[in-house]
């Protein structure tokens, strides 16, 4: 997992790259449990506890921008005046409705994981 998702929280992949990390990182479930290609692993995902790579890849862009955005340092904090302008932080923060600057780390996660399932 840290060799798929290092740096993702900094990079903007396609919608297609997206698409075919998130088949890897199924493909590992698939392989530990033997199972076929044409199998979900959604089902197995949610009784384990665990996201699929895009909602682990959109986790993981929030708590960046909430520490950006709570950084007392002058630089971080214009990149983060800029960055709410963007149209993936607005689409980002719509998609689990929260709102970056106020909220805590623990409340986008729980907010990313309930958006999954």
């Amino acid at each position: 997992m840290p060799l798929l998702s290092y740096g993702c929280d900094v990079v903007n992949p396609s919608i297609q790259q997206l698409s075919q990390l998130n088949v890897c990182w199924n493909n590992v479930y698939r392989n530990i449990l033997r199972m076929h290609q044409w199998e979900s692993v959604k089902e197995i995902q949610w009784f384990c506890d665990r996201l699929d790579f895009k909602h682990i890849v959109n986790k993981r862009k929030l708590k960046s921008f909430s520490c950006v955005a709570k950084s007392r340092n002058s630089v971080l904090q214009v990149c983060y005046a800029l960055c709410i302008h963007s149209q993936e932080y607005i689409s980002l923060c719509l998609e689990y409705s929260v709102d970056v600057g106020p909220c805590s780390i623990s409340a986008i996660c729980s907010a990313v994981e309930v958006v999954q399932f």
